[in-house]
């Protein structure tokens, strides 16, 4: 861990070659351009948290992160990442219980492929230039926490079934709740 320290220019590669690292926190640095993808190679397997919050990482989240097969947390927060959440990266064999991708700069929708993250409970998008609707099958999880905040959603709120905390205010048009089937005769 080297939280909150002045370290800037960009994370260094060399970090790769640590084989046995569980956890890699760089919190509220001065890291700037792109995460660099050789960092998830098949060295990381016993990776299970990564945080870089509070730095100036640009670009696009490498899909290679989505590979550790150990990984439990993701934070990213913070950034000034870019581009779209790739449905591809999201599969139902990932560990992933936390993943922080909240203020950035990531636009396109929200893939419904996040819905097949068995183990998922965290999930904080917001503050981002999000679009498009929230998937339904998204809300049929077992979240504890969903931040959806300050994007530009549109559409009706699914039904929210087993969700502690959801926070949807900012959205480009107020989300309307769905009303639950009604009952069988």
């Amino acid at each position: 861990s080297a939280p909150h320290n002045n370290f800037n220019g960009t994370v260094p590669e060399t970090l790769s070659q640590l084989r046995h690292l569980r956890s890699l926190n760089l919190n509220f640095n001065h890291f700037s351009g792109e995460l660099p993808s050789r960092l998830f190679t098949s060295n990381w397997t016993s990776l299970m948290a990564l945080s870089v919050h509070a730095n100036e990482l640009s670009g696009t989240i490498p899909s290679s992160l989505f590979s550790l097969p150990n990984l439990n947390q993701l934070v990213l927060a913070s950034n000034r990442f870019e581009g779209t959440l790739p449905a591809s990266v999201f599969t139902a064999d990932t560990l992933l219980s936390l993943i922080y991708l909240n203020n950035n700069n990531l636009s396109g929708t929200i893939p419904a492929t996040m819905c097949g993250l068995q183990h998922l409970q965290n999930l904080a998008l917001e503050r981002n230039h999000l679009s498009g609707t929230i998937p339904h099958c998204l809300c049929n999880t077992s979240f504890s926490d969903l931040q959806l905040h300050h994007n530009e959603l549109v559409g009706t709120l699914p039904e929210l079934r087993s969700i502690f905390s959801i926070n949807v205010a900012g959205a480009k048009q107020p989300l309307l709740l769905e009303s639950p089937p009604p009952p069988p005769p």
